[in-house]
């Protein structure tokens, strides 16, 4: 199985109409996963085309190989999945896969995500550890890496970065 990191850059303001394509967010914390409804025809992915500016280039490795970015962060002191758009990202995620939200408020940790405060060999030892060890794996880590840093190092106060992975 695979997975593919997407990334889109948005106003704000359309987050919260994302979030509404799914429902109200104060219901969401009840449901289990497997019970929020599904968009049947697009719905999101179409607010993207026509509202959100894909992160050009993209992420060209596995979706799974960014989620072990993200997670290798968390484990640094770098917390990207808390977002002050903490209802739209629960939303988000119960029906589209795992969802990053990304403000401005995050560019505090903009030299955490420097690739250069990172240690390829020990990103490699990471995505071994969660059974992504493959040749390249290092070099996947730091790419993940600067994209994330580029990009938020970008962001405008009133745009949102969102990194989708499914």
């Amino acid at each position: 199985m695979s997975a593919i990191a997407s990334l889109y850059v948005l106003d704000r303001d359309r987050v919260v109409e994302l979030a509404g394509l799914v429902g109200r967010p104060s219901w969401w914390a009840r449901l289990p996963r497997s019970s929020a409804t599904t968009d049947q025809n697009g719905a999101f992915f179409q607010v993207l085309a026509k509202h959100a500016r894909p992160v050009r280039p993209g992420y060209e490795w596995s979706g799974y190989c960014m989620l072990a970015v993200v997670d290798y962060l968390q484990r640094h002191g770098v917390p990207l999945r808390r977002s002050d758009l903490r209802a739209e990202s629960s939303a988000i995620n119960r029906v589209y896969g795992e969802t990053l939200l990304l403000t401005p408020v995050h560019k505090k940790y903009l030299g955490k995500l420097a690739p250069d405060a990172h240690r390829e060999d020990e990103l490699r030892a990471y995505f071994e550890n969660k059974r992504l060890g493959f040749e390249e794996a290092g070099m996947a880590a730091m790419d993940g890496l600067e994209l994330l840093h580029d990009t938020l190092s970008g962001l405008q106060p009133d745009e949102v970065l969102l990194l989708n992975v499914g």
